[in-house]
């Protein structure tokens, strides 16, 4: 029996101003390794997610050859036609896929990486929504947390969107926003808004040498305000 690796967690908070500067650089980039005349726009949480997934695939020294994926839950609210109403309190997610090889990945960079976001993200419209939604009646699968446990994947839960500091319980405004113990694993990325406005933060859940080797990353920490 495989024993499960020794976790660990830190947080990994992101400035407005280094945000703005991975945006920027995904964006220029982009332009150049897809040799695209239409440039896409990328957005700041898939520049933070394509840092991360190149910064996590270094410190896990995958072979250049091995695949290595990041799964993303994508709201359906505002994608649908109409959008689903504000007052609507159910789960309305998609899981998004992005794969590549370890080596094809640092090779091609953060604009590319963001890319592999957008495009993904993007293809889950109104149609594509309601057709799997039409998939899964006819054939009913419940993906469970092992098809995502594997230490060549990770997974981004929750958002930046949500208004997580605005919470006051009648003991002033929270000071620090953290996940739960359940569902960790090796992998487990989760996202929430910063303490400063436009800020993110990036709860991340890897095997302790992994943590370790990407704390010492200069290159990743180079963009990361403080990590606690």
């Amino acid at each position: 029996m495989v024993q499960p690796l020794p976790l660990t967690h830190r947080v990994f908070h992101f400035s407005l101003e280094s945000i703005a500067r991975l945006k920027a650089k995904a964006n220029a980039e982009q332009h150049k390794t897809l040799n695209n005349t239409s440039p896409i726009k990328i957005s700041s949480l898939q520049a933070v997610l394509a840092h991360i997934w190149l910064g996590v695939t270094r410190a896990r020294r995958l072979p250049s050859d091995e695949e290595t994926s990041y799964v993303v839950l994508i709201g359906n609210r505002p994608r649908l036609v109409p959008p689903l109403p504000k007052q609507y309190s159910g789960p309305a997610v998609n899981v998004g896929t992005v794969v590549a090889k370890a080596g094809e990945l640092l090779e091609h960079g953060i604009g590319w990486a963001a890319a592999q976001f957008n495009q993904e993200i993007n293809s889950h419209d109104d149609a594509a929504i309601r057709s799997g939604l039409s998939s899964w009646v006819k054939k009913q699968e419940w993906p469970s947390l092992a098809d995502f446990v594997s230490k060549f994947v990770l997974l981004t839960g929750s958002s930046a969107r949500f208004n997580v500091y605005g919470n006051d319980f009648g003991w002033g405004r929270p000071v620090a926003v953290r996940s739960g113990g359940e569902n960790k694993f090796d992998g487990k990325i989760t996202v929430f808004e910063g303490c400063v406005e436009g800020s993110m933060d990036f709860e991340a859940c890897l095997a302790v040498e992994t943590l370790k080797a990407l704390v010492d990353d200069a290159e990743f920490m180079r963009e990361v305000t403080t990590v606690c």
